[in-house]
C-alpha cells in the first residue's frame, strides 16, 4: 500500500511493484504454448530457442505470419538459415552440457602434484573447446555421427597435445591453417593466444578419437582424485547408448576402498556381483567402465593391463580400449537412437513419451541412408511433426 506517502515516492514504488509482478508473471518466464497444435509463433520460439537459445528474429518471425512455418519444409529452411549464424554457437554450447554433462567439468578439479599440468597448461577451457570443436566441425560439415563414437582426428592445442603425448613441434607448424567448416575463430576461442589455439590433427594412436578418447568425458567422469569403473561405465550407457542402469536395489552396501591395496578394484567388483541382484546391473556397467580404466583422472594414458581392461560389450569380447570402441561401433543405430532422443528433448523441453518413438523412428528411417549425420539428424527433428504440437 503506497498511499500517504509522497507522490514521488508512491510512484517509483507503483512501477517497481508493476516490473516485479511482470518479471515473476508465468508468461514472461515460460514459453507459453496454448493448443494441442502450436501456431507459427510459438513453432518460431521453438526453432529459435533450440538453434540460439533466443527470441526468434524478423525473418522468423515473418515466416510465423505467413503461417509457413506449419510446413516441415519450411521448418527445415529456417533451421539451416538459424544453423549459418554465429547465435547457434549457443546450441552447441548448451547441448553439449545437457547431452554428455559437459557442464560437469571442472567441478571436481584434480589433486596432487602428478596433475600439476592440468593448471599449467590451462587445460579445463582446452578439454571442453576440443569437445565443441568436435561437434561443431561435425555439425558444419555434416559428418557421420560415427565419429562421435572413434575418429581418426581431433582438436588440440599445446597443452592438450602434451598431455596426449603429441610432439607439438610437429603439430605447431600447422597451426593457422584452414580446417573446412571452422573459422580462424573457432580455432582460437575466446582470442586464445597462438600457443593455445587449436590445431585439427591425423591420429595415429587409436586409443584416441572420439569422445571417450577425449580428456573433457575423462576428467568429467572422474572425482578429481582417483577412477572408478562404475561411474565411467554407467556414464556411457546413459550417454552414448542411451540405456541407463536401474538404481542399486536397497540395503546394498557400497564398494568400499582397499586402503592396504591387497586387492584390486576389479577383484572387489567381482565380489560385489556375486550379490545376484548386483550382478544384473553390473554385467553390463563394468565392462565399458574397465575399458576406460587405462585413463586417469584427466585423460592421460597410464596404461593397460588385465586388471583394467577386457571384458564384453552386447556381445562382443574386446581387450582394451580399442577393441571397446569397435565394439560400441557395432551399436550405431542404439547410439543414433539416443543421440536423436537427446536432441529432442532439448528442442521441446520435455521429456519424451511412448507416443513420441514413431516421430524417432522416422527420423532415423530419414537418416539411416546418409550413414547418420549430424546436421541432417538435427534438421530433421527440426523439421518433424513434434515440433508443430505440444
Amino acid at each position: 500500500d503506497v498511499r500517504g506517502g509522497k507522490p514521488e515516492e508512491a510512484a517509483r514504488t507503483a512501477i517497481k511493484r508493476g516490473i516485479q509482478a511482470v518479471l515473476c508473471a508465468p508468461a514472461f518466464v515460460y514459453r507459453e504454448e496454448r493448443g494441442e497444435d502450436l501456431d507459427g509463433y510459438e513453432i518460431a520460439s521453438r526453432l529459435s530457442y533450440f538453434l540460439w537459445s533466443s527470441m526468434p528474429d524478423e525473418k522468423l518471425l515473418d515466416r510465423a505470419a505467413a503461417g509457413d512455418l506449419v510446413r516441415p519444409e519450411a521448418r527445415r529452411i529456417e533451421a539451416e538459415r538459424l544453423l549459418a549464424d554465429r547465435r547457434s554457437d549457443t546450441f552447441i554450447n548448451e547441448f553439449l552440457d545437457g547431452w554428455i554433462t559437459l557442464n560437469k567439468l571442472g567441478s571436481m578439479k584434480p589433486q596432487g602434484g602428478g596433475n600439476d599440468i592440468y593448471f599449467t597448461e590451462d587445460l579445463e577451457p582446452a578439454m571442453r573447446a576440443e569437445t565443441r570443436l568436435l561437434f561443431k566441425w561435425l555439425l558444419r560439415t555434416n559428418g557421420p555421427i560415427s565419429d562421435f563414437l572413434d575418429s581418426d582426428y581431433t582438436f588440440v592445442n599445446r597443452g592438450l597435445a602434451k598431455l596426449y603425448g603429441l610432439d607439438w613441434k610437429q603439430v605447431e607448424p600447422h597451426l593457422g591453417e584452414p580446417v573446412d567448416g571452422l573459422t580462424p575463430a573457432d580455432l582460437q576461442p575466446d582470442g586464445a593466444t597462438p600457443s593455445r589455439a587449436f590445431v585439427r590433427v591425423k591420429l595415429g594412436d587409436k586409443r584416441r578419437g572420439g569422445l571417450l578418447g577425449q580428456a573433457s568425458v575423462l576428467t568429467l567422469t572422474a572425482n578429481g582424485v582417483d577412477t572408478n569403473p562404475v561411474i565411467r561405465g554407467s556414464w556411457v550407457l546413459n550417454h552414448i547408448i542411451g540405456a541407463p542402469p536401474p538404481p542399486p536395489p536397497p540395503n546394498i552396501p557400497v564398494i568400499e576402498p582397499d586402503v592396504r591395496g591387497t586387492t584390486t578394484l576389479r577383484r572387489r567388483l567381482e565380489k560385489h556381483r556375486d550379490n545376484g541382484s548386483c550382478l544384473s546391473c553390473h554385467r553390463h556397467i563394468d565392462p565399458p567402465g574397465f575399458a576406460l580404466e587405462s585413463f586417469d583422472v584427466i585423460g592421460r594414458w597410464r596404461g593397460s593391463s588385465k586388471e583394467t581392461t577386457g571384458g564384453e560389450f552386447r556381445g562382443v569380447a574386446f581387450d582394451d580400449i580399442i577393441g571397446f570402441k569397435a565394439a560400441i561401433l557395432k551399436q550405431q543405430q542404439q547410439f543414433a537412437r539416443s543421440l536423436v532422443e537427446k536432441l529432442l528433448i532439448h528442442l521441446l523441453g520435455r521429456d519424451l513419451t511412448a507416443a513420441d518413438r514413431p516421430v524417432v523412428r522416422g527420423i532415423l528411417d530419414q537418416t539411416a541412408s546418409g550413414g547418420y549425420r549430424l546436421r541432417d539428424i538435427v534438421l530433421a527433428c527440426c523439421a518433424s511433426d513434434l515440433v508443430a504440437r505440444k
